[in-house]
């Protein structure tokens, strides 16, 4: 958005009722261009110059920081909300940004005060206009030219608002012949109807608009809030292969194993532990990824392998191709035979390639799901004796890394979540392992970028 824009829209806010003011932001932003449904609210906060970030915060939905003295405008979004809370905050705090552009602003759950319930009113407006929301409540109307609430529940999914945001805006069109109190709400079980009525969620189309659209900083592998993030990941990584160790718990000794190698004092007395052994293979692993400067490639795959088994017995057999059959517990598909892995290695290095000639020009999201799929390809050839699957989430994150993307790791608490989403990929659906790792994504993103410091007065 250019400057005059932006003015044209500020100067006309002040003589503007909140849904006025919703309609000709909305109209400034489509232009000539036919809506497309839900609005990709953070798609418009980045057209609008706005900088986002998703942070924990604590009695507030969302907060504004102003563009003074040549900074870029910041919006704060709080983390664990719901996705639609989340979007009408983001419109919300678009409105502070059109009309409060001078004054840092937080925006109290439950607010009444008039600044809020004006952005609140913006906000309805801007994710549910009227002409475009009348049109899709013409079809849904009963012979009484009423909503039936049900009949809310898709009306909501249309726009990508809750249930009482579609709710309140019949309301406010005299579209509903019921006063939409609180106890309506606690008492209508919107979320049992929705699966009752076989009406899916959009989390997917959701994570994809804030993801995309996300300004992720990456962090350098001396930030202490990557230090802090590498621990995290390796303790899920391992713990999903029945690795139980806290890095915590045995710091000096992985530390000294680390830098020491088979001259640790500790070396002979742990070499046999495979907890302790593997848990500082898997640092060795972790700083490759975030050191190199490298591409990855079939030959990189194998040193991934061999790093992670380095202080192990066996270490001179490990990061070869596996010379005997093998299954993965639960899949649908056998792994390759030993004799097919290397053609298997090669065709893969040619999906590596794909992706690294292809990401630069990629979205945020559509880098992760090649790059899950990737893994998830590598995990089914099954090349290694051992060490299969943090060896293709390595290799997943590395190649997250070069389109500026954080690791991502699966929590351990989410094991099953992750080996049926695994086992619905063996049969080509995607969905259910995309959205668990888009989930991750985000959560590495605010993880990573959450040292921000942020000073605001309430409405």
């Amino acid at each position: 958005m250019n400057n005059q824009e932006l003015e044209a829209l500020r100067n006309v806010s002040a003589r503007c009722v909140a849904r006025e003011l919703a309609e000709i932001a909305f109209e400034t932003y489509h232009g000539s261009k036919h809506p497309s449904f839900p609005v990709d609210i953070f798609a418009v906060l980045k057209h609008f110059n706005i900088m986002y970030k998703f942070l924990p915060l604590d009695n507030s939905e969302g907060m504004y920081i102003p563009d003074k003295d040549g900074s870029v405008p910041v919006v704060g979004i709080h983390y664990h909300r719901p996705y639609e809370r989340q979007r009408f905050t983001a419109a919300h705090e678009l409105c502070h940004h059109l009309r409060d552009y001078n004054t840092a602003m937080a925006s109290p759950v439950g607010s009444r005060h008039p600044i809020e319930v004006y952005a609140n009113e913006f906000a309805a407006e801007f994710l549910m206009p009227t002409i475009y929301f009348l049109e899709e409540v013409d079809k849904i109307v009963n012979p009484s030219g009423f909503v039936d609430p049900e009949k809310a529940i898709s009306l909501a999914r249309v726009f990508g608002v809750s249930f009482e945001s579609a709710i309140r805006n019949l309301h406010h069109h005299g579209k509903i012949n019921f006063e939409p109190t609180p106890s309506f709400f606690k008492s209508f079980g919107v979320l049992k109807k929705a699966k009752d009525l076989g009406i899916e969620d959009l989390d997917s189309t959701y994570l994809r608009n804030i993801i995309d659209s996300y300004s992720y900083i990456p962090q350098a592998d001396t930030s202490p809030l990557w230090q802090r993030m590498k621990k995290t990941l390796i303790y899920h990584d391992n713990k999903l292969e029945g690795v139980d160790m806290e890095i915590e718990a045995v710091a000096e000794i992985c530390n000294d194993m680390r830098l020491k190698l088979h001259s640790s004092e500790y070396y002979q007395q742990y070499k046999n532990n495979n907890n302790i052994v593997e848990t500082v293979g898997h640092i060795f692993v972790y700083d490759h990824v975030a050191a190199t400067k490298e591409v990855p490639d079939r030959y990189a795959i194998k040193d991934l392998n061999k790093r992670l088994y380095s202080l192990a017995p066996s270490a001179d057999l490990m990061g070869e191709y596996r010379q005997t059959d093998n299954e993965i517990s639960g899949a649908i598909i056998q792994t390759t035979q030993p004799r097919l892995i290397e053609n298997d290695m090669y065709q893969l290095d040619k999906d590596i390639d794909d992706y690294i000639s292809e990401c630069e020009n990629r979205s945020f999201v559509d880098c992760m799901e090649l790059a899950v799929r990737i893994h998830h390809r590598l995990a089914q050839i099954h090349p290694f004796e051992d060490g299969n699957g943090r060896t293709s989430r390595a290799l997943m994150n590395w190649l997250l890394k070069l389109k500026g993307l954080p690791p991502l790791y699966v929590e351990s608490e989410s094991k099953q979540e992750y080996l049926e989403a695994m086992k619905e990929a063996d049969g080509f659906n995607y969905e259910p392992l995309n959205l668990l790792f888009m989930r991750r994504l985000l959560s590495s993103m605010v993880e990573l970028n959450s040292r921000i410091e942020i000073g605001v007065r309430s409405a």
